[in-house]
This record gives structure tokens, C-alpha cells and sequence, in this order.
């Protein structure tokens, strides 16, 4: 059977581990090897001393534990903000944090953002981990690994191997027969997509192919529809509420659909697109091979991401009430020209919980906290708490997740087993995809 790959975002705005908590303040995910990479300076240092700023920023005295880049004696002073509700540096008198800095009117500043545990940052400095898996890849995780952005793992979650390169993962898909995967990129500050074909298990790049476009103002979405990666289709939201699909060859970027639409998911034959306009929430099938689209059933308001079982007999997607209205899982019949549409309250749920198939009967819905399973009925059939996870991805068989502290979590569908696996290289992960 092949396996189906199940692709989210990270949470949004989700700090990682080794940052200490914001407050109002919003740090996006560091990468202490990339973060390293950029900072004029870096230390693991004790802070012994702290002065307030007529200016409301404080001055930090640091004895510095490890220089790790920089110019620095053996103490070092550092300019922040005065508090960590707007990004101020928090540490407490005798605590040792890591800190990246930079380099402004001949002073050392630093930021909430730029603190780190001292092992992260000491971690930082070695080399990337040595791949220890073996055996086929099983999962891709995207994300930021110093000079890495692709990571292959065996079926014990053990790094095969790195992919190098640069950018920002926007989407990734393994490619049928399980050979391949195929990852879309966004180079800053063009916003220009380019797509990158990898043989697996080691990632060997294949093919690097510019796109033509640039990223929308949504999420991106890809499936790679042959074993060596020389067809994709391609989603890209071009506005508040429309979206392109794209068929891309190694020769030409083809359009064969445009319209109105909220989100995507691409299967085999067919995509499956959340239109949202005046008249409410549609679910709409756009058939690959010739662009023809068709309106299947209403959705409820709030609707996210639908995807279809195997057989395309059956689809699923969750909503959330943009105020303190319900929240839920919906189960749309697919047999015939019209769908028909079920849905189930379950408190906890928000627009991005992942749907997954675990057969074509058997739907697991994956919230922050817990996954539940229905039968065609949408009558629970098994509940699993202890599950915490943001970028997901499900092969029908177990899903695999990775919290914002970069430590994956293996689950188990049959028997509601958990497993811990090592932390990966870096917090910074964005995407997880199953290879079939």
C-alpha cells in the first residue's frame, strides 16, 4: 500500500525550547548553528552586574564561561532592551545563559531572541551531528541545520543524512516508490520559489529548477506525482481568498487551475481546495490531468485543509469559530457528483489540526494535546492523550511530530504507543513528510 504523506506548519509564533519565554515579545525559532552563522559576537556567560539606562535600556555585564565569537576580554558588557516584554535580554544575577550578539556603534547588543540555553549554544559550535541510521528513509524533516535544510531518518528516527543548501523550506513531498522527495524553497528577500529533487536516502540533489513565481501570501502546497520527481503540482495562495495550481515539468511551469480558495491539499487524481467567498464555505475537486473543477458540499465557516482517503471515497478537514462558537472535525462522503457533509464538535481543535487516514474506513484527528479516532461515522473510536506536536506527518500507520523543542514524538495508531525519540540538531523544523 503506499503510503500517504501529511504535511503542516510548524505553530506559528511557537518559541523553541532553548529561548526563555517572551512575554508580549515574539521570537520566531532560532537555529543556534544558523543564528551563529549571522552573529557578529557569541558567549556562554554568568551574569554578575546590571544597569538601567536613562534611555530605558539596560546595560549587562557578563563573565564570559565560553567565548564563542567575538572579540571579548574576560568580562563583556551588553546593551539591551530594559524588559523582556519588548525583547530585553532576562537573566537573573549569577544565572549562565548563551547569547548571540551584534555589533552597533562599538557595542556588544543582544536580545530575548538571541538567548539561548548555554548547551544549545555550545552546541552550536560543534559540527553537525554524525548521521548513525541506517536502512531505507522513512520521514523528511525541512528546516534550518546550520548549512543544512533537509534531513533524512530511518525508520527509528535516526539522521541518515543532511541536505545543504539555502533559503527557507515553504513545502516538501516524497515522491512515489519512495526514491525521492522533492522540496519547494523560498530565497529572501525575492520571495522567488525554486524546487529542488533529492534521491533518497542520502538527499544527493537530483535537479534544482527556478519556478518563475514567487511565493504567495499563504501557505504552499506540493505533491510530487512520479517516482523521480519529474512531475509536481503546486499551490500557491495569490491573495486573501484565491489560489493557483500549478503542474510543474522540468521544461515549463504549467497553469491549469486558478480561482477562489482559502486551502489546498493535493492527492492523486485530484486537489482539493476550501473555497471561502460571500455564499459561505465549499469544497471544491479540481481534476489534475484537465484543470476541470467541480463544487462537491458546503463546509462549515472556518473550515481548514481537506484531505481525502486513498480511494477518494471519503474526505475530512477541521473548523474553528473565529469567536467562542464551536470547533470540530468534518466528514464529507465523496461517492457521487454531490458530498455530503457530517460534522462533530471537539473542544481543542483549531483550524490547522491534521486529519490523517489510517485506512479508508478510519480517520485520526491530531490536536495539540491528544488523537482521536472515528470510523465512517465519526463515532470516536479511541482516544491517546500525551500527544504534543507541531509539524506533523502520518503514514496511515503512526504519525510522527516534532515539538518547537526540535524533539521528535512517534505515535503509534493501532495501539496508542508513544515513543521519544533524540532531539533533532536543531528546534528550527518546519516540515515533516512521510516517504512511501
Amino acid at each position: 500500500m503506499r503510503l500517504a504523506s501529511l504535511v503542516v506548519l510548524a505553530f506559528v509564533g511557537a518559541l523553541a525550547a532553548t529561548v526563555q519565554p517572551a512575554h508580549a515579545c515574539s521570537c520566531a525559532i532560532v537555529d543556534p548553528r544558523s543564528t551563529l552563522s549571522e552573529a557578529e559576537g557569541a558567549f556562554v556567560g554568568t551574569l554578575v552586574a546590571r544597569r538601567d539606562e536613562p534611555s530605558g535600556e539596560a546595560t549587562l555585564v557578563f563573565r564570559l564561561v565560553v567565548r564563542v565569537k567575538g572579540a571579548m576580554g574576560s568580562t563583556v558588557e551588553v546593551r539591551s532592551a530594559g524588559s523582556g516584554a519588548v525583547c530585553g535580554v532576562e537573566a537573573r544575577i549569577g544565572q549562565t545563559i548563551g547569547l548571540f550578539l551584534d555589533r552597533r556603534e562599538g557595542r556588544w547588543h543582544g536580545s530575548l531572541c538571541w538567548q539561548v540555553e548555554p548547551d544549545a549554544m555550545r552546541d552550536a559550535a560543534r559540527p553537525l551531528p554524525r548521521p548513525t541510521g541506517d536502512g531505507p528513509a522513512a520521514f523528511v524533516v525541512a528546516g534550518t541545520f546550520g548549512k543544512g535544510r533537509l534531513m533524512a531518518l530511518d525508520s527509528r528516527l535516526r539522521a541518515l543524512a543532511y541536505g545543504r543548501g539555502r533559503g527557507t523550506a515553504v513545502a516538501l513531498s516524497a515522491c512515489p516508490g519512495g526514491r525521492t522527495v522533492v522540496a519547494a524553497f523560498e530565497d529572501l528577500p525575492s520571495r522567488s520559489l525554486r524546487l529542488e529533487i533529492r534521491r533518497l536516502p542520502f538527499l544527493g540533489l537530483v535537479r534544482r529548477q527556478r519556478l518563475g513565481v514567487n511565493a504567495g501570501s499563504g501557505p504552499v502546497v506540493l505533491r510530487c506525482a512520479s517516482p523521480e520527481g519529474a512531475r509536481s503540482y503546486l499551490f500557491l495562495a495569490t491573495g486573501a481568498r484565491s489560489g493557483v495550481l500549478r503542474r510543474v515539468l522540468p521544461d515549463r511551469v504549467e497553469r491549469i487551475w486558478s480561482g477562489p480558495a482559502l486551502h489546498a491539499s493535493i492527492g492523486d487524481g485530484h486537489a482539493w481546495i476550501t473555497r471561502v467567498d460571500d455564499r459561505g464555505a465549499h469544497l471544491v475537486r479540481v481534476r489534475l490531468a484537465t484543470g476541470a473543477a467541480r463544487t462537491l458540499a458546503r463546509l462549515p465557516d472556518g473550515a481548514g485543509v481537506v484531505h481525502a482517503n486513498t480511494a477518494e471515497t471519503r474526505a475530512a478537514t477541521t473548523f474553528t469559530s473565529s469567536g467562542p462558537g464551536p470547533s470540530g472535525v468534518v466528514l464529507i462522503s465523496l461517492r457521487g457528483n454531490r458530498g455530503t457533509a457530517r460534522t462533530k464538535l471537539v473542544r481543542g481543535v483549531y483550524v490547522g489540526s491534521p486529519t490523517c487516514w489510517t485506512d479508508d474506513d478510519r480517520l485520526a484527528l491530531l490536536t495539540s494535546d491528544a488523537v482521536r479516532l472515528y470510523d465512517a461515522r465519526l463515532r470516536r473510536v479511541r482516544l491517546f492523550r500525551g500527544w504534543r506536536a507541531g509539524s506533523t506527518a502520518c503514514d496511515g500507520i503512526r504519525a510522527v511530530g516534532v515539538w518547537c523543542d526540535g524533539r521528535l514524538r512517534e505515535l503509534t495508531l493501532a495501539s496508542g504507543k508513544l515513543r521519544f525519540a533524540p532531539r533533532l540538531p536543531s528546534p528550527a523544523v518546519g516540515l515533516v513528510t512521510a516517504v512511501g
